[in-house]
């Protein structure tokens, strides 16, 4: 008895085909595939398997799969009406999903500190892949509207508050993960006051209002100032800093002398009892000496501290302290008319 083989080509096979979306995949997918059977046309019935099982239900040409609890290897066959031939099986097409790439807001420019007034540029950096078409943007969970660029500019204060954001991609549901918020707020320890008042007048505002003059006895309090002093309305703005023609010493209103200092000049410095109070350029940032008379906008602190240290001698609040050598001072009690 003679038996025949029946031969088939692989280009003859079944395939699976990807028809939407294009890999990667990330969860969240709705991905169809398709069962192409070349050559012939009378098939009646579609089976679909996923990892060697057939999927029941799946009885069409082209089925959708939902990631990630659908993912796996699919194949396919085609029954023939009335036929007793063995169906060919398609070969494997694995389908994986890839996790949702990640989002962070990295602020552009300026760094912080940031000062009222300040229009601060924040980026959505978004790591991998880059098919996403639209970026959106959350402030204090809110979606903020007209927002959909990647960079965004804000202006503070009034829009202070937590950023984070997340991208769509095109044709898709998902998106990329939510970035972990960012916090964007001006410097309050310190605030500046558009009133133009006389150096008295802004004192007296300052301790009904807010704590005090602002005395700048460091590098990164000068920093702190200079940021406010470029927003103000005057071409300079009042210090905490007065001049004792009793003592022949500069001191700041908190209590202690200027150890820290960025006199524009040492004539400014040594101006004295001529000019008694000084004040921050707005351009530059480098004091003057001024006649407490003029009128100008002021910087006001909001931090209260007992203790402050001057080259490593410790000056209480109550005192005005002399640095002397060897750290020796001397300890004027504030009661004393200073000014």
């Amino acid at each position: 008895m003679l038996s025949f083989c029946v031969c088939l080509h692989p280009s003859a096979l079944p395939t699976v085909e990807v028809v939407s979306p294009q890999s990667p995949f990330y969860s969240g997918d709705a991905v169809t595939l398709r069962c192409d059977i070349p050559k012939y046309t009378d098939w009646h019935q579609y089976v679909w398997l996923k990892d060697n099982s057939t999927v029941p239900g799946k009885t069409n040409q082209t089925i959708t799969i939902t990631l990630p609890h659908e993912a796996g290897q699919y194949q396919c066959y085609r029954r023939r009406e009335d036929s007793s031939v063995a169906p060919y099986m398609s070969r494997p097409v694995k389908i994986t999903f890839t996790a949702l790439p990640s989002a962070t807001v990295v602020v552009v420019s300026p760094q912080s500190p940031f000062y009222s007034g300040d229009a601060v540029t924040l980026k959505c950096n978004i790591t991998q892949y880059t098919d996403w078409h639209q970026y959106v943007w959350l402030k204090d969970n809110s979606t903020v509207p007209g927002k959909t660029t990647q960079t965004i500019t804000i202006t503070l204060p009034q829009e202070a508050g937590h950023y984070q954001c997340y991208r769509r991609r095109e044709d898709r549901s998902n998106t990329s993960s939510l970035s972990g918020p960012v916090t964007i707020k001006n410097n309050d320890k310190l605030v500046l006051v558009y009133a133009n008042k006389t150096w008295m007048e802004a004192l007296q505002y300052c301790r009904e209002h807010h704590v005090d003059l602002v005395s700048v006895s460091s590098e990164q309090i000068q920093h702190w100032v200079e940021g406010w002093a470029k927003g103000a309305s005057s071409p300079h703005v009042w210090l905490g800093l007065r001049y004792s023609c009793n003592l022949g010493i500069w001191f700041w209103v908190k209590g202690v002398t200027v150890c820290y200092d960025n006199w524009a000049s040492d004539a400014e410095r040594e101006q004295g009892c001529a000019r008694r109070v000084g004040a921050v350029g707005r351009d530059g940032g480098q004091w003057v000496s001024l006649e407490e008379t003029d009128k100008l906008n002021f910087i006001c602190t909001n931090e209260r501290k007992s203790v402050s240290v001057c080259q490593g001698c410790v000056c209480t609040y109550v005192c005005v302290c002399v640095y002397l050598v060897g750290c020796v001072f001397i300890c004027v009690i504030s009661s004393l008319t200073l000014f």
